[in-house]
């Protein structure tokens, strides 16, 4: 016997400790409530957003339930530590896809007439969507490389969760490269990206508060 790395797959003789459904249920629950608290937070930090929260809420549902079915998947033997390093994976992409963004396109537009508009217009998001794409296929493919995914069911999730955290999270992110960011709106953006982690901590500790039991063992090993 050896002990096996937490952040790979355990192997597919290890029996679940829960079905990939289980997570499925949590991680919709825990994405429901962090765009609670993300709305709470820009209700008193920039403007009122409730018009938008049933949207919101199922988008986070959505993003949630594909976390939970892919992480699920990939990981038979869950834990905290897993857990944690899974969701940070999700935020380093978010983080590559904004750089990605800044360093290939030009502004088109101002902070302050995006800010003055409310949603970004169509054609910001036509410009960005390709560059999305992309990332949903870079993201889906070093997930497997790093959590060593076997079959074409663990693909299909890890595709699943990337792309609908892309599509429903990371069009606002690719576009930050099309904003003239003045000086001092850099700020702005740390603070964005604040948000969403925000989203991610709210989202990390509902889940694991979901499943306490089950992402309690750390001792995983494997023949």
């Amino acid at each position: 016997m050896k002990p096996h790395a937490q952040l790979t797959n355990p192997g597919r003789d290890s029996p679940p400790a829960y079905s990939p459904g289980h997570f499925v249920r949590s991680g919709a629950i825990a994405g429901v409530v962090s765009v609670l608290a993300f709305t709470l937070a820009h209700q008193l930090f920039i403007n009122n957003i409730w018009l938008s929260f049933p949207i919101m809420a199922a988008a986070g549902a959505a993003c949630g339930a594909g976390l939970g079915w892919s992480y699920g998947l990939m990981f038979e033997r869950p834990t905290l530590s897993s857990w944690l390093a899974y969701n940070l994976f999700y935020d380093a992409a978010f983080l590559l896809l904004a750089a990605a963004s800044v360093m290939i396109f030009e502004p088109v537009i101002s902070m302050a007439a995006l800010l003055a508009g409310g949603p970004p217009p169509p054609e910001l998001t036509a410009r960005g969507f390709p560059l999305v794409m992309v990332f949903i296929v870079l993201t889906s493919l070093t997930a497997a490389w790093l959590f060593r995914a076997r079959g074409r069911v663990q693909l299909a999730a890890l595709l699943l969760a990337s792309t609908l955290l892309m599509l429903l999270l990371g069009m606002n992110v690719a576009i930050i490269g099309l904003v003239g960011i003045p000086g001092q709106g850099w700020w702005m953006v740390a603070e964005f990206f604040g948000y969403i982690l925000l989203l991610d901590a709210v989202f990390l500790a509902v889940f694991a508060l979901l499943e306490r039991k089950g992402l309690a063992a750390e001792g995983v090993v494997s023949p």
